[in-house]
């Protein structure tokens, strides 16, 4: 398998899973069945909706820029979640939205 199909891959796979493919395929190139345990995490915040409808409320009002505190309201949300997630040697896999998945 060439480095080009691991990048590939990695678009949809976590990294340690695309490496572990890769290295099986350096040793055995033909399709072959292995196992692994693992865990997967989704997650989302609670409530999300309500309290992005109610930040633009308060944009259409000119009270606070509404967006604006989404914003730095997910980003803090995010950058303490990656924290925890790799202190624990976990891998975010997809950020959308208000959701993570981890891996």
């Amino acid at each position: 398998m060439a480095i080009e199909h691991v990048t590939t891959l990695a678009a949809f796979a976590p990294t340690p899973i695309a490496r572990a493919i890769y290295e099986s395929q350096l040793q055995e190139p033909y399709p072959h069945a292995s196992s692994a345990w693992g865990s997967v995490l989704f997650a989302d915040i609670s409530g999300f909706t309500a309290i992005s409808e109610a930040l633009a409320l308060q944009n259409v009002n000119g009270a606070v820029d509404g967006s604006e505190e989404l914003t730095a309201l997910l980003n803090r949300y995010f950058t303490r979640m990656i924290d925890l997630i790799e202190g624990y040697r976990g891998q975010v896999v997809k950020l959308s939205g208000d959701a993570i998945t981890v891996f």
